[in-house]
């Protein structure tokens, strides 16, 4: 984790919350499901982290996937993030993904 990456997330953090969730209040889970994403990338690797949270928290990967295209500023082909995963050296994007994961968590405390 890169505290100053962390910091510079956390607008475009704003944004995906917003763009995704809309104007709504947002379930207090989401908070403890991005803090159980990081574990589980650090436990159990980037691809079966992302292979589940696609599958069974949506809107994890959703979040996750509008901050990654913010920032290449290109828009990610089907299979998003897992596809990306797969072709590219894992620990670049898991570092970026895990820092992702902590300015989402952290700006989700004005959400909640």
């Amino acid at each position: 984790m890169d505290k100053r990456a962390v910091e510079r997330y956390m607008p475009m953090a704003d944004d995906a919350i917003i763009t995704v969730f809309g104007n709504v209040k947002i379930d207090k889970t989401y908070r403890s499901k991005l803090s159980a994403f990081g574990a589980a990338v650090m436990m159990s690797g980037l691809l079966p982290a992302l292979a589940y949270y696609k599958k069974n928290e949506g809107k994890v990967i959703e979040l996750l996937e509008y901050m990654y295209e913010k920032k290449a500023g290109k828009k990610l082909e089907n299979g998003g993030l897992f596809k990306l995963a797969k072709e590219t050296k894992e620990e670049d994007l898991k570092e970026l993904i895990i820092n992702f994961s902590i300015s989402l968590k952290l700006v989700m405390n004005l959400y909640i």
